[in-house]
């Protein structure tokens, strides 16, 4: 049964996805992203292929002062595993890594920097409802979250598929941290800028 829940939800990533997926570049765990690439890249993770981190064609267009490629590296994380507090929050933790080609970190700040890509990144986060439910979580109340410095971020712009058991946000920020999030654990939220996300404090 969860094997067919699987194959529907990898459907449903394809069919969301608005590039052919044979156009683009297949990627596990880690990939380059060049320079105004002219064949996009999905990453999926290791431990959950469903949750993927697609790059259009040409969403890197680099400058004068930055590398002329990007390593990425996506990987699901036991969420016990995960930075604290978010073990006490999330039922699917993924992490996310983006390095220049010498090796320096560009994601100051525990987020890619404004206008480090030039086009919307796909990221789809898959979970399992039975984990949730395990954990205490109910599903009709799963949000979207990132973390930095042990702060949870709702990201309302997120569409939640419950059928599939996915959620698919279109972001040319991305994060070091991603979890799934029961709501009714984050007080309520208060606008946090310009990206169309919702920052909120967790309950200790």
């Amino acid at each position: 049964m969860y094997r067919l829940q699987s194959l529907l939800a990898l459907a449903t990533v394809l069919v969301l996805i608005p590039v052919s997926v044979a156009a683009q570049n297949q990627a596990y765990c880690t990939a380059w992203i060049h320079r105004d690439a002219p064949m996009g890249t999905m990453v999926h993770a290791p431990g959950d292929t469903l949750c993927i981190a697609g790059f259009p064609a040409s969403c890197y267009g680099g400058g004068m002062m930055r590398p002329d490629s990007l390593l990425c590296t996506w990987r699901t994380a036991p969420p016990d595993s995960a930075p604290a507090p978010m073990p006490r929050f999330c039922g699917v933790a993924v992490h996310c890594e983006i390095v220049g080609s010498s090796g320096q970190m560009m994601m100051p700040g525990h987020m890619t920097s404004p206008g480090l890509f030039g086009l919307p990144v796909s990221v789809t986060i898959h979970y399992d409802p039975a984990d949730m439910t395990a954990r205490g979580m109910d599903p009709a109340k799963l949000v979207l979250t990132s973390w930095i410095d042990g702060r949870p971020t709702i990201l309302t712009s997120a569409i939640h598929d419950r059928n599939s058991s996915l959620f698919m946000l279109s972001t040319t920020q991305l994060a070091e941290w991603y979890g799934v999030s029961d709501s009714a654990s984050v007080a309520t939220p208060v606008h946090a800028g310009t990206w169309g996300q919702v920052k909120a404090k967790y309950r200790r």
